[in-house]
């Protein structure tokens, strides 16, 4: 009769084992997912990113003549020290941490256009793309492969705290969460450096 509890109760606990092993397992495979998942999301921003701006140091420039329409005029050549400073920007961004139930659009830096050093396509029309009666908007960067990522400054944006994409927007445009579907609008880079993001 005591053998038989034994045998009983020796068995519930190795039940009990098994059942914390099997649960434990399962947490570690959805970890390693999520970092794994993770890891993808920021590897693709990562690849995106320097697709956008390390690769392309010269793109497409142009006036935005009607909402959502664009008048391309030439090709711009970024400075070297805006691609570095960019560049610099995502690497503090990659090493930040940022809460993982918010969401947040940051502004990385604006990308100055100097009008008299666009390699227009026709000359002639220079002055007249410089007329500010006739084009009252800045010049913006024109991303033909992503037709919503036209402007003048570059923005990172981030999802359960991780780099999700880089996006260019125009800085003359309203930027406000609903616009960027997130949850906060983050303009003031002296905010990511004193890590007042919460």
């Amino acid at each position: 009769m005591l053998a038989g509890r034994n045998r009983s109760s020796g068995f519930l606990f190795y039940l009990s084992i098994r059942n914390n092993y099997m649960k434990l397992i399962d947490i570690l495979k959805k970890q390693i997912h999520k970092l794994l998942r993770e890891a993808v999301a920021t590897l693709h921003a990562k690849q995106q990113f320097e697709e956008r701006f390390l690769y392309n140091r010269i793109m497409s420039v142009g006036l935005e003549i009607e909402t959502g329409k664009y008048e391309e005029v030439g090709t711009y050549k970024i400075d070297d020290f805006i691609i570095q400073e960019i560049e610099k920007r995502f690497k503090i961004i990659i090493q930040k941490s940022f809460p993982k139930n918010k969401s947040y659009a940051i502004k990385l830096l604006d990308i100055p256009i100097d009008p008299n050093e666009i390699q227009y396509f026709q000359s002639d029309k220079k002055h007249l793309y410089q007329n500010k009666q006739l084009y009252k908007n800045p010049f913006v960067f024109l991303n033909d492969a992503i037709h919503d990522s036209n402007g003048n400054c570059v923005y990172v944006i981030i999802r359960h705290g991780e780099i999700v994409t880089t996006m260019l927007v125009k800085n003359y445009s309203k930027i406000s969460p609903d616009k960027m579907a997130v949850d906060f609008v983050i303009k003031d880079w002296n905010l990511i450096i004193q890590n007042k993001v919460r």
